[in-house]
C-alpha cells in the first residue's frame, strides 16, 4: 500500500491502483467520512454473494446451466429463484434435484416453484407410470415442504431458519398481496379454484390464463356499468321490454326502436320527447339513457326544476362555474319534465346556459308536455330566448310524439 498526500487530498495505492482518496484536513482529531466510498465495496460484496449463489447452483446439477438461462429467457428473476432451489438441494438432496431440474427442463417448467412441486412429488413416491405432470394443480400449491425420510443432510436446519420451509406457500403469499395490489378481485378469488379445474381437465397454461383474464374483464365490465348507473341518478330503473307499446293511440315505434341504436350520442345530438301526462315519456327517457349506461357512456339524469335549483344554488355561493361542469361532462344528458312548472327569467337564463353549452358537444334527451309553439309560455314568455333555445336544440334534434290518454287511468278507464 501506497500513501501519497497532495494539498487538498489523500490517495492510497495498491499496485498503483487507486484504491481510496479522502479530503485532506489541517485539523487534528477529525473524522472525514467521504459516503461515495464504501459504494464500490458494497458493490464488490453484492457481487461476491450472487457469484457465490450461481457456483452452488451450477454445481447442483450437470443440467443447471441450461435451466439458469430457461429462468433468464423468461425475464424471471434469477437471484430468487436460485437461492430457493439451492435451499431445495440442502433439503431434498443433490441427486433429487438434479432429477427435478431435468424434469423442469423436459417440460419447459422454470422456477423455484415448479421444482419444488417437483421435489415433493418425488418424495411421495408417486408412480412412474408416463411423463410428469405439471399442472399447478392447487393440492400441489398448497404444500408444506418438509424433509424425506432419509437422514436429513447438513446445513437443513439453517436453511429452514432461512424461511425456506414453504417457498410455494411464500409465493402463493406474494401472489396474493399482489393482485390485491393491482385490484384484480376475481384473479384473488378465483385464481386456486381454476387451478383446481384445470388439473382436472388438464387445460393448457394458455386455457387458463385466458379463462382468468376472461373473467376479470367480464368482473370489470360489470362494475363500470354499476358505477355508471349509479352516477346517472335515475328515480327508477326502466327497459324498452317494459314499455306497453300498444296503450298509446299514436306512437312511432320503429322511430323509437331506432334510436336505441344510439348514434345520436355519438352525433352530440338531441332527442326530445313530447307527450301529455301518463304516456311513458319519462320511461322511454331512462330506458334509453340506462342503455347508453350499459354501452359505456357517461349518464346523467335530472329535471329541469332541479337543474335550475341547484345551479342557483351555487351562483349564490360563487360556485355557478363548478357545479355547470357537473351538467356538461356526461356524454348524455337527461332533462325530464321541462315545461310542468313556469320558469322565471333568472332559471330561464341558466337553463339557457346548459343547452347553449351542450350544442354540438354532447347528447341531450328532454321529456315535455308542451308543444313546441307553447315553449315561450315555459321561458316567462321571452321570445327571444325560447328562439334561441329552440334554434340550438332542433338543429340536431329528432323529436318524438305520442299521442294517447294517461296510462296511470288505464283501470279507470277499462273499467
Amino acid at each position: 500500500m501506497t500513501l501519497k498526500a497532495y494539498p487538498d487530498r489523500v490517495c492510497i495505492y495498491h499496485q498503483d491502483k487507486l484504491v481510496a482518496r479522502h479530503v485532506r484536513s489541517y485539523d487534528r482529531r477529525q473524522d472525514i467520512e467521504d459516503p461515495d466510498h464504501p459504494k464500490e465495496l458494497l458493490a464488490q460484496r453484492r457481487k461476491a454473494r450472487e457469484q457465490r449463489l450461481l457456483v452452488q447452483f451450477l454445481s447442483l446439477s450437470r443440467h443447471a446451466q441450461a435451466y439458469l438461462e430457461g429462468i433468464e429467457q423468461r425475464r424471471m428473476n434469477p437471484r430468487h429463484h436460485l437461492r430457493k432451489i439451492v435451499a431445495l438441494g440442502e433439503i431434498y438432496g443433490v441427486e433429487a434435484l438434479d432429477r427435478a431440474i431435468q424434469d423442469g427442463i423436459e417440460f419447459a417448467a422454470y422456477s423455484c416453484e415448479y421444482i419444488a412441486n417437483i421435489l415433493e412429488m418425488r418424495a411421495r413416491e408417486i408412480p412412474a407410470h408416463g411423463a410428469l405432470s405439471l399442472t399447478r394443480r392447487q393440492d400441489l400449491l398448497d404444500i408444506e415442504i418438509s424433509a424425506p425420510i432419509s437422514p436429513p443432510t447438513k446445513g437443513m436446519a439453517m436453511s429452514i431458519d432461512r424461511r425456506m420451509a414453504s417457498p410455494v406457500q411464500i409465493s402463493t403469499d406474494a401472489l396474493r398481496a399482489q393482485l390485491g395490489l393491482l385490484k384484480l378481485p376475481y384473479l384473488l378469488e378465483r385464481f386456486e379454484p381454476l387451478a383446481q379445474e384445470a388439473g382436472a381437465e388438464q387445460w393448457s397454461h394458455v386455457d387458463y390464463l385466458a379463462r382468468l383474464i376472461e373473467g376479470e374483464a367480464h368482473a370489470r365490465e360489470d362494475r363500470s356499468i354499476q358505477r355508471r348507473v349509479a352516477l346517472a341518478r335515475f328515480p327508477v330503473l326502466k327497459t324498452l321490454d317494459q314499455f306497453e307499446w300498444n296503450w298509446p293511440s299514436k306512437i312511432n315505434r320503429p322511430q323509437i326502436q331506432n334510436l336505441f341504436r344510439l348514434r345520436f350520442i355519438e352525433d352530440k345530438g338531441n332527442v326530445i320527447f313530447i307527450a301529455n301526462v301518463g304516456l311513458g315519456k319519462s320511461h322511454l327517457g331512462i330506458a334509453l339513457a340506462h342503455t347508453a349506461c350499459l354501452r359505456g357512456y357517461p349518464v346523467l339524469f335530472t329535471t329541469a326544476v332541479d337543474i335550475i335549483n341547484t345551479l342557483s344554488a351555487a351562483q349564490a355561493q360563487g360556485n355557478l362555474k363548478r357545479e355547470l361542469r357537473k351538467y356538461l361532462q356526461p356524454k348524455l344528458l337527461v332533462v325530464d319534465e321541462l315545461g310542468y312548472l313556469p320558469i322565471d327569467k333568472h332559471g330561464a337564463d341558466l337553463l339557457f346556459q346548459i343547452i347553449s353549452e351542450r350544442y354540438e358537444r354532447g347528447a341531450l334527451i328532454i321529456t315535455t308536455n308542451r308543444a313546441y309553439k307553447h315553449w315561450p309560455e315555459i321561458f316567462n314568455h321571452d321570445s327571444t330566448l325560447t328562439s334561441a333555445l329552440l334554434d340550438r336544440l332542433l338543429h340536431h334534434a329528432e323529436t318524438v310524439l305520442i299521442e294517447g290518454k294517461s296510462y296511470r287511468m288505464k283501470e279507470q278507464i277499462e273499467a
